[in-house]
């Protein structure tokens, strides 16, 4: 049986296609009524179809792009507070003696010693300056390099403090408690890797102690050179991890 989309009428004759009233083509009776339209190649239905597709692809763009932007914004935050923070060194928390390298440029370790109590008192204080108690220092590390088969040496002394500021406020002393001729080279910043971690300090003492000296902080940690020559400490602090 079949029957007209448009007048509803319904017919047996199987050898009718059209509806003898409309010309409308039959459709089967079992077609519910409701997906009759459905049959109908119109240009509206293929532009609704379209245009759903399109809001689609959109949306999955967007989404897309708006995940991109969060992933970035996370990476970077981390990456922000990592460099703030110091990284592993605001506060160093590891072993003072993996700071120092066998070997930095034609220099060789020669010896290093562990220093805490007095002798670590004795090698700070001095007038002006705050008090290891005070600036609450934990231990410190000296190291001597020599050239092999040379007199070329210097000495790199690293001290631990609680915090950052604690460490920076060792450099805050009158310029005088290095030597009594003391002449700043330079004073601002410590940079590493294009960031700011610390401190810096350049002197130079002439006819007066080592010659040259620089110190610095990285986080809570305070290194310092001593040597003859200031260009052989600006080579070494180059090759220097911190």
């Amino acid at each position: 049986m079949k029957r007209c989309p448009t007048c509803h009428r319904t017919f047996e004759v199987e050898a009718y296609s059209v509806c003898p009233v409309d010309a409308s083509p039959l459709v089967p009776e079992t077609l519910p009524p409701a997906l009759e339209g459905s049959i109908s190649d119109s240009p509206s239905m293929h532009q609704t179809a379209s245009q759903q597709i399109h809001r689609s692809g959109v949306s999955r763009k967007t989404l897309l792009i708006s995940a991109a932007a969060i992933i970035s914004v996370l990476i970077g935050g981390i990456a922000l507070y990592f460099a703030l923070s110091g990284s592993k060194f605001n506060p160093y928390k590891g072993p003072l003696s993996e700071l120092v390298p066998q070997k930095i440029g034609n220099f060789e370790l020669l010896q290093k010693k562990e220093i805490s109590g007095e002798q670590a008192k004795a090698m700070h204080e001095g007038p002006g300056r705050p008090s290891d108690e005070e600036l609450g220092f934990t231990d410190a590390l000296s190291a001597l390099y020599m050239i092999p088969g040379s007199q070329n040496g210097f000495s790199l002394h690293i001290v631990r403090y609680p915090s950052s500021s604690r460490a920076n406020e060792v450099l805050k002393v009158p310029k005088e408690h290095y030597c009594p001729s003391v002449r700043i080279k330079e004073e601002g910043p410590k940079e590493k890797d294009g960031s700011v971690v610390g401190s810096r300090l350049v002197v130079e003492c002439p006819g007066n102690g080592p010659g040259a000296a620089i110190f610095w902080t990285n986080g809570s940690v305070v290194f310092s050179l001593k040597g003859g020559s200031l260009s052989d400490m600006l080579d070494v602090e180059k090759k220097l991890p911190y």
